[in-house]
C-alpha cells in the first residue's frame, strides 16, 4: 500500500542529518561458540555493511552472523517534545529499509513522539525471505527514549535490528547487556526485551524515589505527625507549628507538580511496556509455529513474567502515590488559605489600631481648633477696645476733667461709641471673610465640603468598615 506520509518525510531533507557516533554490534556463531564484535561506523560505510551480511567486521566467512544491530548516534535532545533529525543519510536509511525489509511505518515512528508497539510480517518474492518483526517506541521521555525495529529472517535465522534515541550511557548499557547475554542471542526478541526491561526498571526506581520525596513532603506539612513512634518524626505540637510557619509553599507546589508529572510519565511507560511485552510474546509464539521452531528461551520467558508482575505492582504503587499527592495538594492549599487568613487578621488588627490612633489625633486636632477659635474670638472682642484706648491716650487728644471728684471725663461716651462701632465692624468683617473663605474651599474641594464630611464622621466610617472585614 502506498504510504504518502512516509514519502513526504523521506523527501524532507531536514529530517536527515548524518553525524558521527553511529555504531554497529554483530554476534556470530562460530565453532568455539558465540562471538560479539562492535565498532563505530561512518555514514558512508553503512550501505556496504548492510549489503553484505555474510562477512563480519574482519571480512571472514568462517562464521555465521546471528544478530546485526545498528545503534544510531546518541541523542542530545533538550526536552521531551523535541524531535531531532536522524543521524544517518537518506541513502543509508533507504538501504536499511530495502536490505532488512522494514515497513514504511518505521520512519513515522522514528520522527514521532508517540508511544507505539506493533508487529509486522513481510515476504520478499525476489529473495524468498520471510520476515517477522516488531516495531517498538517507548513513551517519549529524557531517559531510554528508544525506538527499535527488529526484523527476523526465518529462512536464514539472522536478526537485524536498529535502535535510535538512546543517550551515550544508555547505549553502553545496552551493549553490556548483550555481552552478558550471548547465549540468548539466537532469539530475535532479545534486543527489544533488553530495552523494555531497562526502561521499566529505570522508571520503577524513579517511582520509588518520588515516593520517598512525597513522604518528606508529608512530614513537612504535618500529614504524618502523630502516627509515628519515632520522636524525630513526631515532635511536640509547638515545634510542628513553628516548622509549619516556615514552610516555603512555592517550593512545595513545585515539588508536587514535578511529582505529578513523573507519575504521568510512569503511567505511560508501564502501559507501553506491558503492551510491548505482550507483543514480544505473540511474535515468539508465532515464530515457534514456523520453520524456526524454537520456543521462547526459559530465561526470556521468566524475565517477561517478572516484568509483568513489576508493572502491575508499580501501577498499584503509582495510583496510591497519586492519591497521596492529591491529598498533599489539598493540604498545601488549605495551609496557604490559613496563612492568608492569619495575615488578614493581622492586617485587620493593624487597621483598627490605625483607626484608633487617627480618631485620637482627630479629637486632639478638634480640641486644638476649638481652643484657637476661642482665643481668636476673645482677641477680636478686646482688640478694638485696646486699640481705641491706646489711640485716645496719645498726645493728639486732650480730654479735660472738670470735676476733680470725678476722674472720668464726661467724654467717655466717645470711647464707648467708637469701641462698640469698631468691634462690630471687626466681628462682621470676620464673619464675612470666613464665609468667603468657606465658599472658596467649596470651589476647590466640592466633594468633601459639599457633603460636609468632617473628620469624626470619616473615622467612624473607617472603623465600621474595618470591623466588618475582621468579622
Amino acid at each position: 500500500m502506498y504510504d504518502d506520509y512516509h514519502q513526504r518525510l523521506l523527501s524532507d531533507g531536514t529530517r536527515f542529518r548524518p553525524r558521527t557516533g553511529n555504531s554497529i554490534v554483530e554476534i556470530f556463531e562460530t565453532q568455539d561458540g558465540w562471538q560479539l564484535e562492535e565498532s563505530g561506523i561512518e555514514d558512508e560505510h553503512i550501505p556496504p555493511w548492510l549489503e553484505d551480511p555474510a562477512t563480519g567486521l574482519n571480512g571472514t566467512t568462517e562464521r555465521k552472523s546471528i544478530l546485526r544491530l545498528l545503534i544510531c548516534s546518541p541523542e542530545q535532545h533538550h526536552n521531551d517534545a523535541e524531535v531531532l533529525p536522524l543521524p544517518i543519510s537518506r541513502r543509508s536509511f533507504q538501504d536499511m529499509m530495502r536490505f532488512w525489509h522494514l515497513p514504511t511505518e518505521f520512519l513515522r515512528m522514528l520522527l514521532s513522539t508517540m508511544a507505539i508497539a506493533t508487529t509486522f510480517s513481510k515476504k520478499c518474492d525476489e529473495t524468498g525471505a520471510s520476515i517477522e518483526g516488531v516495531l517498538l517506541r517507548g513513551g517519549r521521555s529524557r531517559d531510554y527514549n528508544y525506538c527499535v525495529a527488529v526484523a527476523f529472517d526465518i529462512s536464514s535465522g539472522v536478526t537485524c535490528a536498529v535502535v535510535h534515541g538512546l543517550e551515550k550511557p544508555e547505549v553502553e548499557k545496552l551493549k553490556d547487556c548483550l555481552r552478558r547475554s550471548l547465549e540468548l542471542a539466537a532469539h530475535p526478541m532479545l534486543v527489544p526485551l533488553i530495552l523494555i526491561e531497562l526502561k521499566i526498571h529505570h522508571f520503577a526506581i524513579l517511582l520509588e524515589r518520588r515516593a520517598q520525596g512525597l513522604a518528606e513532603i508529608e512530614y513537612e506539612t504535618g500529614m504524618r505527625h502523630g502516627f509515628s513512634n519515632n520522636l524525630r518524626r513526631n515532635p511536640p505540637r509547638e515545634i510542628r507549628l513553628r516548622d509549619r510557619a516556615n514552610l516555603d509553599f512555592d517550593l512545595l507546589t513545585q515539588k508536587l507538580t514535578g511529582v505529578a508529572g513523573t507519575f504521568a510519565f510512569c503511567d505511560l511507560t508501564f502501559d507501553v511496556g506491558l503492551r510491548s511485552l505482550n507483543l514480544v510474546e505473540q511474535v515468539a509464539e508465532k515464530l515457534q509455529r514456523t520453520s524456526y521452531g524454537q520456543a521462547l528461551p526459559g530465561p526470556l520467558a521468566q524475565r517477561i513474567t517478572y516484568l509483568k508482575g513489576l508493572i502491575a505492582g508499580a501501577q498499584s504503587t503509582r495510583r496510591l502515590l497519586e492519591q497521596r499527592t492529591q491529598a498533599q495538594v489539598q493540604t498545601v492549599y488549605s495551609l496557604i488559605g490559613q496563612k492568608d487568613a492569619e495575615a488578614g487578621l493581622k492586617d485587620s488588627a493593624a487597621m483598627r489600631k490605625i483607626a484608633k490612633d487617627a480618631k485620637e489625633i482627630a479629637v486632639l486636632t478638634r480640641r486644638d481648633s476649638t481652643d484657637m477659635r476661642i482665643i481668636a474670638a476673645v482677641t477680636l472682642f478686646f482688640l478694638p477696645g485696646t486699640f481705641v484706648a491706646t489711640f485716645f491716650s496719645s498726645a493728639f487728644f486732650d480730654f479735660p476733667i472738670d470735676d476733680p471728684d470725678h476722674p472720668v471725663s464726661p467724654l467717655i461716651w466717645i470711647y464707648w461709641l467708637v469701641t462698640g462701632a469698631l468691634t462690630l465692624i471687626v466681628l462682621v468683617a470676620w464673619v464675612v471673610f470666613s464665609r468667603r473663605k468657606l465658599r472658596h474651599m467649596q470651589h476647590l474641594m466640592p466633594e468633601d465640603v459639599e457633603n460636609q464630611i468632617d473628620k469624626n464622621q470619616l473615622l467612624r466610617r473607617l472603623s465600621s468598615v474595618t470591623r466588618e472585614k475582621s468579622s
